[in-house]
């Protein structure tokens, strides 16, 4: 098993294990906030994590032990929820960025936009909360990102595997008596 594949398998059981915890807590935020479409949409795009995450699981399977095939629907649910899933995990990535960065100024201006609707909540925002927060973005966001890539390339060599096991073995239909 290569250096690449193993990275798969741990960032998939990492992007797993976070899904389920954001699967649940939106789940829990639809039942604590009465069906509202905002919670709903939260829930859809945090069970994509989840998802996209099982379908990698099930692409590994596929790659590990060949004679297990692949439904038809999972490459293509793994291409659609990837990309939903870069898209997300980017703009982690770099709302990670700019939280890590910050500046005793933009700290200021935060609190001072605070300070009028939550004025016991100033004394917590500091710089270091705020980088804080940024890296635990840039791991999380990281990680998916990664892990995204990573199912996309396995993909392309899962369906190279498929062409040659198809070219090796042609269908009874193609035969010619």
């Amino acid at each position: 098993m290569t250096f690449r594949l193993r990275l798969y398998r741990i960032l998939t059981g990492i992007g797993l294990l976070m899904g389920s915890f954001l699967t649940i807590r939106s789940f829990l935020l639809v039942l604590m906030t009465g069906f509202s479409l905002a919670s709903l949409s939260s829930l859809v795009l945090m069970s994509i994590f989840f998802v996209h995450s099982l379908l990698s699981l099930y692409l590994q399977r596929s790659l590990l032990l060949p004679q297990v095939p692949l439904k038809e629907n999972t490459p293509g649910g793994i291409r659609i929820l990837g990309g939903i899933i870069l898209v997300i995990s980017g703009l982690w990535l770099l709302g990670g960025i700019m939280m890590v960065s910050v500046n005793q100024q933009m700290v200021d201006m935060v609190r001072d936009t605070i300070r009028s609707s939550q004025p016991d909540m100033v004394q917590y925002l500091t710089a270091n909360v705020f980088r804080a927060a940024g890296v635990m973005l840039l791991l999380v966001g990281g990680v998916y990102f990664t892990n995204v890539l990573l199912s996309f390339s396995y993909l392309r060599k899962w369906k190279e595997q498929q062409q040659e096991r198809e070219n090796q073995h042609p269908d009874d239909d193609n035969l010619m008596l």
